[in-house]
Parts: structure tokens; C-alpha cells; sequence
């Protein structure tokens, strides 16, 4: 289904330029990360927006999940980035996020494309073999949920969310 925005709300899930012709074609979310990927969205974290969800597949997070995921990246009180030293040190080690329904300790934090951050989590159900990855960028998150049992891998899903995230950067959402 194609959808119309304008604007502040034109997201690159509705905007990929081809090489050859620089034309403009409509690819959603789940066709970008529906091979390497059980849920995923691109949502803004920063609550400039009139909606805080840019395109999503398999999940559907509320404003505030969306705002709780910022604990990995954002000090809400100073208005800045968290250092590495910062979020080593928050209470309790690394935070828990909630991602499409399952919640996930956060395993690794590393910084790519100089000021953002992705982190990686593991589900916290032992029976449950699924992992989370999340890019963000000045003011928006790429997130993805991969199925073990379903031939996910942390790898594939990784590389297709931080290529998206790239893409945000580029084009300054």
C-alpha cells in the first residue's frame, strides 16, 4: 500500500532513489527488513514530530516505549549524548528495552557514523531466541527484532537496520 507524507512526516521508507535514474520509488519498512527480520520500525525519538512512527511491520510501540529506548543513547536531564562512561555506569549496568512485546537486556552499545549509538540486546526468555538491534540518528531509531528459530541472524539484521540508519543520515531525518 502506498502512503502519501509530506513535509517533515516524508520518511525514506517512502523515498529510495535508484542509481541509474535518481527516480523515486515507494519501499516500505517491511520490505526492507522483512528478509532479516520478524518486526522492525523506523520511529522519531525526539518528539519533534507529529507522530513518532515513521514505518513499522510487527510491532506497534506507543510514543513512551519509543522514549524508554532512549536510556541507551540520551540524557533527557543534561539534553546530551551519554558517554560511554555514562552509560557503563547506569544503575544496575546495562538497561532493559522493550521491543516488540519481549523485553531485552542490552548486551553491547558502540558508536558508528561518529555521534550515534546502536545497541544489541538478547531476549530475557531463555525460550525464546530472538535479539534486538537499534540504530538512531540525530532524532530517529531504526529497530529490529530477528527469530533465531527463524533463521534470524544478529549479522544480517544488524547490517540491514545501520544500512537504513545510514540512509537516514545521509538524508538528514
Amino acid at each position: 500500500m502506498l502512503r502519501s507524507l509530506v513535509g517533515s512526516e516524508m520518511c525514506i521508507r517512502d523515498r529510495v532513489s535508484t542509481q541509474s535514474t535518481g527516480e523515486i520509488l515507494v519501499v516500505s519498512m517491511e520490505d526492507r527488513l522483512g528478509g532479516v527480520a520478524v518486526c522492525a520500525g523506523a520511529y522519531d525519538w525526539s518528539g519533534q514530530q507529529h507522530s513518532h512512527v515513521y514505518d513499522q511491520f510487527g510491532m506497534d510501540p506507543d510514543s513512551q516505549e519509543v522514549q524508554a529506548w532512549t536510556s541507551a543513547w540520551w540524557d533527557w536531564e543534561a539534553g546530551d549524548w551519554l558517554t560511554e562512561l555514562e552509560f557503563d555506569g547506569q544503575a544496575g549496568g546495562m538497561p532493559f528495552l522493550r521491543v516488540g512485546g519481549h523485553e531485552f537486556q542490552v548486551v553491547r552499545r558502540f558508536a558508528y557514523e561518529g555521534y550515534c549509538a546502536a545497541v544489541v540486546g538478547r531476549c530475557v526468555d531463555p525460550d525464546e531466541a530472538k535479539g534486538c538491534v537499534m540504530a538512531h540518528t540525530l532524532s530517529s531509531v531504526v529497530v529490529a527484532v530477528w527469530d533465531e528459530s527463524q533463521g534470524g541472524a544478529q549479522g544480517k539484521t544488524s547490517s540491514a537496520v545501520f544500512g537504513l540508519a545510514r540512509e537516514y543520515i545521509a538524508n538528514k531525518w
